[in-house]
């Protein structure tokens, strides 16, 4: 962290402006003076361009003041409020405002002929000497608290104090990048450190997920342990891809992962199997049903424990024996049809019924 060499001690608190309060207004009255005699001197000077110009700088000229007036009133507004409550979230506003009107002087001033560089450069120090002082303490209080609890174990607590103190050395780097606060290298040492610790946290998130979709495996809950899956191998790639060279990255368990998704989907598929031969009055279309998805089970994951030739064998000769049965059935049925159209000398009927015997029966022949 970038240290405070050569800093000047000051509590703003305790009213430690008030002489710059007088100064500033000695200054406005000073300046104001200034451009008057050389607005006058311009209008002696060029006489041949009074007409629209001069209309032009007395417009600059009272924007000028009302900047400057503005300006200072806005610093003094700043020092009432940082004596009173300098914590305050929208302590620095006023100031902020006062910037944003020297600004708009030095444009119209380049040259610091008035000073207005020199009091652009005075108030982004007074910036500096407080916000920027203010955020550099606090980063480093988060860093110093952030340390405390990765050495306890506790580093998910630490994520969110180390984001806040890289925030604010962002901030000072970026406005004050030569200031006493500014510090690149804590920058980069807070960056490093939050991949670290947030990786850590999201290889603790892969054991967490993989845990709870094992337990929701356990139960047939199926579509829990799908997401839990999922998600623990999106992670665990990421982790893999983006730190490599890391203890994290952990490519074997991705690989474990992922067989233990393809095994979820067996295990479904199976589940799926033993509802239909569990069917109350199991038909030949439900064995059919059964038998068809015990191939695919066994096709899609041979190196499965789920794959099970034998119930295949065995599906296939109850279908057999569910057809003969239903044969015989019908069969028998036929039979029963074509007695009454005997009984009743109905031969247009009894042929027909004799042609369907003959077809069942070719049916099952061959």
């Amino acid at each position: 962290m970038g240290q405070n060499i050569g800093m000047p001690k000051i509590d703003y608190r305790y009213g430690l402006y008030n002489q710059g309060a007088f100064w500033l207004s000695g200054a406005v009255f000073l300046i104001a003076a200034g451009i008057g005699l050389f607005l006058l001197y311009l209008s002696v000077a060029a006489p041949n361009s009074a007409g629209g110009s001069s209309k032009s700088w007395e417009v600059k000229e009272t924007s000028l003041i009302e900047w400057m007036e503005m300006g200072a009133e806005a610093e003094l507004r700043f020092e009432r409020n940082w004596n009173s409550n300098p914590d305050a979230p929208d302590v620095y506003d006023a100031l902020n405002d006062a910037l944003k009107y020297q600004f708009k002087i030095r444009a119209f001033d380049p040259g610091n002929d008035f000073g207005s560089i020199t009091r652009l450069n005075y108030l982004q120090k007074r910036l500096e000497d407080t916000k920027g002082k203010s955020l550099h303490t606090d980063a480093r209080a988060n860093t110093v608290r952030a340390m405390e609890l990765i050495e306890k174990g506790d580093h998910l607590s630490a994520i969110p104090l180390l984001r806040e103190a890289l925030v604010d050395q962002e901030w000072i780097n970026s406005r004050f990048p030569s200031g006493d606060f500014a510090d690149g290298g804590e920058v980069i040492r807070l960056q490093r450190l939050l991949e670290k610790l947030e990786a850590m946290d999201s290889a603790a998130e892969v054991t967490r997920l993989s845990e709870a979709a094992r337990a929701a495996y356990d139960v047939g809950d199926w579509e829990l342990a799908r997401e839990r899956f999922d998600r623990a191998i999106v992670i665990q790639e990421s982790i893999n891809h983006n730190m490599p060279d890391s203890s994290l990255a952990r490519w074997k368990l991705v690989q474990e992962l992922k067989e233990s998704r393809r095994l979820l989907e067996a295990a479904e598929l199976n589940q799926r199997i033993e509802a239909i031969l569990n069917t109350p009055g199991l038909g030949s279309n439900d064995v059919g049903r059964a038998l068809t998805l015990q191939v695919r089970l066994n096709e899609t994951f041979p190196n499965t424990a789920l794959n099970n030739p034998e119930r295949v064998d065995q599906l296939r000769i109850q279908l057999s024996t569910e057809s003969s049965r239903s044969s015989v059935e019908l069969l028998a049925e036929q039979q029963r049809v074509l007695n009454v159209f005997l009984a009743e000398g109905n031969w247009d009927e009894v042929r027909s019924v004799l042609l369907e015997m003959e077809s069942s029966i070719s049916r099952e022949c061959f």
